[in-house]
């Protein structure tokens, strides 16, 4: 391009060198000192208006003057630099231009089409006159763009909070555009540091600049978090006119980040965890997948928290479909996820990702810093169960509380459990269950035998459920609280679970069913009739109740009287099960009380009961054959057991060192009680007796199968009650040898009668804990199957078994 100063343009020689100047009329801009302003064509000295150019110009080039900058009316202002056009005047029409004064600038010429095109770049500010020779007039102003730049601070950090400059503009002039660039960031880079405006090739060099929108008074604020250590300059220049501007910053040391978890494994359908830990940085860029994947997709991660660590949470249900960003978020509300970029193409609407390794990989201003990977897996492993929690709780503090059962006290919570990875993508409230999101659905029916005759079985509303899903166990939790109508003690309800064969993550139908009982409000007392309780400390009350874990019982015993009393305590419901202790050392025996059970303000059961004597027992060191071991006496307050322990083996807690025991005894004292035992003692032994409850009321010594679970000893102060004896084994018990028939030459053998050797058990005494007497019964020391004595078997029952074998000797010898 060839330019001539205009100073040197006469009328005359307008028209012949402005065909020369006009292929630089095209719009260009001042970018960081780069020549080629429209304002810029045109200049002449200033301070004398020459610099007021005007031409036509051929018709090959009305397309490049056709892009003025304003259109002049009469009055009109316009800013210094713009390419101004006047259309007021006939193409034969001789105009001047000149100044409010009169004196003259510039001839002008009127193309063929009526237009002057003025350009005005360089001049100084103030009031200009078109006149042509009839007198006919356009008035207008010319304004200089008072237009600056300055940022609020010269150095930043591309780490950490102190990333971002403040760019002030300030502007008589609204409306305009400013046209950013820098020798050393591309436009798309500015684009990411300003965060806003459009790319463009605004001088048609090949290089494109960043756009922006000018204002009167604007503030830019560029983010240099992910640019890399140096000085930028960056300039400004405004479209239309000679305004410009630069700013310096420089840029300091970047920080580093690193996956927590290199390696992470989820399955397809579900949300996985990346997590990033940053340090001397608040971002850092995060890339998951590759082209040869065919999903690649990069953002960048910010810690908006500043704890140094960001979990982003990424959607593998969502990925390759419609705005990647949906497909990611952060665990953190405070954390951010921005600049999401997706460089392969979307997936086919009915497509997911495929099971397999994607690769991760964490930059920081550009620099590589950290790589990993996402390893996808096919879902398998499902199930469902049901439990409870108790109705107390509010709706948040469920999840935490449930236990498994599927009996559920109304008024409690029912709670789903469900286990089924590849849902939680897209599985995120009970609604979705309700509707069948992807052919993931539940339901909860009452059973055809649970409902009424001729009505059809109630259902309730998923919808209304709550639900908290936890993706990192692949388990979520559907619940509700049973205190409403259509749950009704009695009812029945079955569960069912179903991924339908529509659902992307199964090749056929997975189905889960499982039913619930709806169940009365209620709570017992675990021993059967008149509770009898020890004069003793840590006395202890057991039960069981519908009531789920957790929720609280009163227990309360109270007397009137002369020995009046009342104990209370409150316990916690665990297993279905619920205990009381209680000190009663200072409550005479004998004394009758009441037990309560409140629960919810409600009284859930009532018993009497008694206060009795300690526990107790006694042996002495005594000779024996080995067989049968007799105890001296005992007290048991509510009825039990006395069991022979080997004391080399005892611990108190297990049935391996038992010998043998009495069977049921009933509450009151026991003496002179001879216990059978189930192997015989060979050698001098030291033996203890144990005074054991009847804990579950069966009457059935339980202690040894199970595994010393149930029917524990008497405790006193802390310590089982028990005695220790010494038994000396005198011999072998003499029994009568067996006759071995002879044969004869009969035709049916006589048989000869075995003497068997018969051993009788002095019988106990027994007196109620009341201190009422009973009669004395014998009984023998055989086993009643337990290895206990049998009630009942006297001298008289044995005297008839002896007749029984005669008889059934002689009627052999007859045979």
């Amino acid at each position: 391009m060839i330019e001539r100063d205009p100073s040197d343009l006469t009328s005359e020689s307008h028209r012949a060198v402005t065909r020369v100047v006009v292929p630089a009329m095209t719009l260009l801009v001042v970018l960081g000192g780069v020549v080629g302003a429209v304002g810029a064509l045109g200049a002449g000295p200033a301070g004398d208006g020459a610099g007021l150019d005007a031409a036509t110009v051929p018709s090959d080039t009305d397309a490049a003057l056709s892009k003025h900058d304003e259109v002049i009316e009469d009055g009109g202002s316009y800013f210094i630099g713009q390419l101004l056009l006047a259309e007021q005047f006939d193409p034969d029409d001789d105009v001047t231009l000149r100044t409010a004064e009169g004196r003259f600038v510039s001839d002008v010429v009127v193309d063929d089409q009526g237009r002057i095109f003025l350009r005005t770049a360089n001049r100084d500010p103030g009031q200009y006159v078109l006149r042509d020779t009839d007198g006919n007039t356009v008035e207008f102003d010319l304004v200089k763009h008072e237009y600056s730049v300055s940022a609020n601070r010269s150095s930043v950090s591309n780490q950490g909070t102190d990333t971002e400059v403040a760019i002030s503009v300030e502007s008589n002039r609204a409306g305009y555009t400013q046209y950013v660039s820098s020798p050393s960031l591309s436009a798309s880079k500015l684009q990411d540091v300003f965060g806003a405006g459009t790319v463009e090739d605004a001088d048609g060099d090949g290089t494109s600049e960043l756009a922006l929108s000018g204002s009167v008074d604007q503030t830019l604020v560029a983010d240099f978090g992910e640019v890399s250590v140096g000085t930028y300059e960056i300039n400004f220049a405004v479209s239309d006119t000679t305004a410009s501007g630069t700013v310096t910053v420089e840029v300091g040391q970047t920080g580093t980040a690193f996956l927590n978890t290199p390696t992470v494994i989820e399955d397809t359908g579900d949300v996985a965890t990346i997590s990033v830990s940053v340090e001397d940085t608040s971002r850092a860029r995060l890339t998951v997948g590759t082209t040869a994947a065919n999903y690649l997709v990069r953002l960048t991660v910010v810690d908006g928290n500043d704890d140094g660590r960001v979990d982003v949470q990424w959607n593998t249900y969502r990925a390759g479909h419609g705005a990647e960003g949906a497909a990611f978020s952060t665990a953190d509300g405070q954390d951010r996820i921005t600049n999401v970029v997706r460089e392969t193409d979307a997936l086919s609407s009915n497509d997911r990702l495929d099971a397999g390794r994607y690769r991760t990989s964490l930059s920081v201003a550009g620099e590589a810093t950290d790589e990993g990977y996402v390893r996808l897996e096919t879902p398998v492993g499902r199930s469902m169960s049901i439990g409870t929690a108790r109705g107390e709780l509010t709706l948040d503090q469920v999840p935490g509380q449930v236990t498994s059962s599927r009996r559920i006290s109304k008024g409690d919570y029912v709670a789903v459990e469900i286990e089924s990875p590849g849902v939680f993508g897209y599985i995120r409230s009970g609604s979705q269950l309700a509707t069948g999101t992807e052919s993931v659905s539940l339901s909860v029916r009452e059973t055809e035998e649970s409902a009424p005759p001729n009505t059809d079985p109630a259902e309730f509303d998923v919808s209304k459920m709550s639900f908290s899903a936890q993706p990192s166990e692949d388990r979520m939790l559907v619940y509700v609280r049973t205190n409403r109508q259509v749950f009704e003690p009695g009812d029945e309800f079955r569960v069912t679970f179903t991924i339908g064969e529509n659902n992307p993550y199964v090749n056929s139908r997975v189905r889960f069913q499982q039913t619930f009982q709806i169940a009365d409000r209620r709570a017992t007392f675990s021993t059967p009739g008149r509770l009898r309780l020890q004069s003793a400390a840590d006395q202890t009350l057991r039960g069981e109740t519908s009531l789920a874990d957790g929720a609280q019982l009163r227990i309360t015993l109270s007397a009137t009287g002369e020995n009046a009393f009342t104990r209370s305590r409150t316990v916690e419901v665990s297993d279905g099960t619920f205990e009381a202790a209680f000190d009663l050392s200072s409550v005479p025996p004998g004394t009758e009380f009441t037990a309560t059970i409140e629960g919810d303000g409600v009284q859930l059961d009532e018993r009497n009961g008694v206060v009795t004597r300690q526990a107790s027992v006694a042996i002495e060191d005594q000779e024996s054959t080995g067989e049968v071991v007799e105890v001296t006496s005992a007290f048991l307050p509510d009825g039990g057991y006395i069991a022979i322990h080997d004391a080399e083996a005892f611990d108190g807690e297990s049935g391996d060192s038992l010998l043998g025991y009495a069977g049921y005894l009933p509450p009151g004292s026991q003496s002179d009680v001879t216990i059978a035992l189930d192997q015989r003692i060979d050698a001098d032994t030291e033996v203890v007796a144990v005074v054991h409850t009847d804990a579950n009321g069966n009457r059935t010594f339980d202690f040894a199968r199970s595994g010393g679970d149930l029917d524990r000893p008497y405790v006193l102060d802390g310590e089982q009650v028990t005695a220790s004896a010494t038994i000396d084994v005198a011999g072998d018990e003499t029994t009568t040898p067996t006759d071995t028939p002879t044969d004869t030459p009969t035709d049916t053998p006589t048989d000869t009668p075995t003497d068997t050797p018969t051993t009788v058990v002095t019988p106990p005494t027994t007196t109620p804990p009341d201190g009422e007497t009973t009669a004395t019964t014998t009984e023998d020391g055989g086993s009643d199957g337990d290895g206990g004595g049998i009630p009942g078997f006297g001298i008289p029952a044995v005297l008839a078994a002896l007749v029984v074998a005669l008889v059934i000797a002689r009627a052999r010898r007859e045979d």
